[in-house]
């Protein structure tokens, strides 16, 4: 199992210059473990797509229900007072913190192309093309 952010599950689901990495990504671990806060952002970034003319309203439906139903088994409820703390003591957002404290949760890398992210936990995160790469 790993850890993946919104933006890592989108590059998956939403045909782009990042799809196939992400693809790679999922072919390595297919188990993403993900805070219930991908749902709102996912869903704001279909919404986003359609409104901007990159969608069709029935194909970001169709993706929605595709990577919804796929992903929420692993969806987790996260200690929301970690993500604060993690919040707060680095300059990433509470959302972002979210996906940390799952992965520390967890014991497992959070896959992310974030580069806040990836400053400013290293130790917990890893790009998408450096996870492929891993042995």
């Amino acid at each position: 199992m790993i850890v993946v952010d919104t933006n890592v599950v989108a590059y998956a689901y939403i045909e782009g210059s990042k799809t196939a990495l992400a693809q790679k990504v999922h072919g390595k671990d297919p188990v993403w473990g993900l805070p219930e806060i991908w749902l709102h952002e996912f869903l704001n970034v279909l919404a986003s797509y359609v409104l901007q003319g990159g969608l069709a309203a029935e194909e970001a439906f169709r993706i929605w229900r595709s990577a919804s139903s796929s992903l929420a088994i692993h969806t987790r409820r996260i200690d929301m007072a970690d993500a604060l703390r993690l919040a707060v003591s680095t300059p990433v957002s509470g959302y972002d913190a979210q996906f940390v404290s799952l992965a520390h949760a967890l014991g497992v890398p959070l896959v992310t192309e974030d580069k806040e992210l990836l400053k400013n936990f290293p130790s917990t995160s890893i790009s998408m093309r450096e996870f492929v790469s891993a042995g």
